[in-house]
């Protein structure tokens, strides 16, 4: 099926998740002579391909998993910013068109065994890569997130990195900054307890790495402290938007919080595994909260105390194309502003350990580590390990 949509004034990357909620909001922007377009719409997703052009487009139902309201409004302006125009190329004529080839790895994060952990796409030489390249080979990964490195711009660093998820680049994240630490070691036939420097959008991260061409284990400095920022939601709307009641958050001496280091979170205390196992988020009620911040939708990082310093969380972000994390990073340091609220406000030494992704039967574990001197936080650390799972060429028309 095929339309001429000249004047559909929508931003346009190589792919775009639409229904018929965001139609509506076009129709208010384009005025009514396209309210016949609603004809094709169902409240099912629909994947539209755009050429930059916008001269035309090819419509057909797919699978995906972003809410019916995520391109509009804040989140459009975002996912335009982080996805710039891709041009497609012409199926019908290709014949032999010249080719880029790009090495690229796949490894599980915070595991010692394949299959588990949370994967991550590695590119360990994206140079000449324009940014919106990235973003397409990250949609078409469709991996958590991918690493992008290219040469450092301070020449005492080991590389300059871009993280990319499926819909949207991450200025930090946890995961991807383990993992990559332990692939470049691994790549460049690093020696064991070796300093991997990784400029980030948050700044330089320092990482000690010990690893081998299979994988290793890495511990990072979060280059940026966690802070507490202002929540205007209250508890009720909190555990609806979650598919649970009040009654099971463990609030009282913990509290939802919002917090980032990095990139921002909501920090929601669950009593049980039991009510943590049947959290279900509902996007546009999350997204209808206070969790726009940093230039995203803060996401839902549930978590239980299930032993002394343990703890088993979950993570949910569909709006980036993520229905579920099966290990988180960036949350798990920002976690760190939510314990030093409870249980960590006297000054000391504080250790953790994180499982997650146990409900999508991606078994993560995380570590960490971080110190209160005097009122406040200090030396916010992660630790974990990675396998690799794959490797292989990616081919790019030149």
């Amino acid at each position: 099926m095929q339309t001429n949509l000249k004047n559909f004034a929508f931003p346009a990357p190589s792919l775009r998740a639409l229904t018929k909620n965001h139609l509506d909001h076009f129709v208010k922007i384009n005025g009514p002579d396209h309210r016949n377009l609603n004809t094709w719409f169902s409240t099912k997703l629909v994947a539209v391909a755009l050429p930059a052009s916008l001269d035309s487009v090819l419509v057909h139902q797919q699978n995906h998993s972003v809410p019916s309201n995520s391109l509009v409004g804040k989140s459009l302006a975002a996912h335009e910013n982080a996805s710039q125009n891709v041009d497609l190329p012409d199926v019908n004529n290709w014949t032999n068109p010249p080719m880029r080839k790009l090495h690229y790895f796949v490894y599980d994060v915070f595991t010692k065994v394949p299959l588990a952990g949370n994967q991550l796409g590695v590119i360990p030489d994206a140079s000449g890569l324009s940014g919106s390249e990235m973003q397409a080979i990250a949609r078409e990964l469709n991996l958590a997130e991918t690493i992008f490195f290219l040469p450092p711009e301070d020449a005492r660093h080991s590389a300059k990195v871009r993280i990319f998820m499926p819909l949207g680049e991450l200025p930090f994240a946890g995961h991807p900054t383990i993992g990559g630490a332990i692939a470049y070691a691994g790549i460049n036939g690093l020696p064991h307890d070796v300093d991997v420097i990784l400029e980030e959008g948050v700044g330089p991260v320092h990482c000690t790495v010990s690893a081998d061409s299979m994988g290793g284990k890495s511990s990072f400095t979060a280059a940026r402290l966690p802070t507490q920022m202002d929540l205007v939601a209250n508890d009720f709307d909190v555990a609806a938007a979650l598919g649970l009641s009040v009654d099971d958050l463990d609030i009282g001496v913990h509290q939802v919080m919002m917090v980032s280091g990095g990139v921002p979170y909501v920090t929601v205390p669950v009593k049980s595994p039991d009510a943590l196992a049947r959290a279900r988020v509902n996007a546009d009620a999350w997204m209808a909260l206070d969790v726009w911040r940093e230039g995203k939708f803060a996401a839902p990082y549930l978590y239980c105390a299930v032993g002394e310093s343990q703890f088993r969380v979950r993570m949910f972000a569909p709006w980036d194309g993520i229905p579920e994390d099966p290990a988180t990073g960036s949350a798990a340091v920002a976690f760190a502003r939510t314990l030093h609220n409870y249980p960590c406000q006297a000054p000391g030494n504080y250790s953790f350990q994180i499982t997650q992704g146990v409900e999508m039967g991606r078994r993560s574990e995380i570590g960490l580590s971080f110190s209160v001197q005097g009122a406040g936080l200090s030396g916010v650390s992660l630790s974990g390990e990675a396998v690799k799972f794959a490797e292989g060429t990616i081919f790019l028309p030149d």
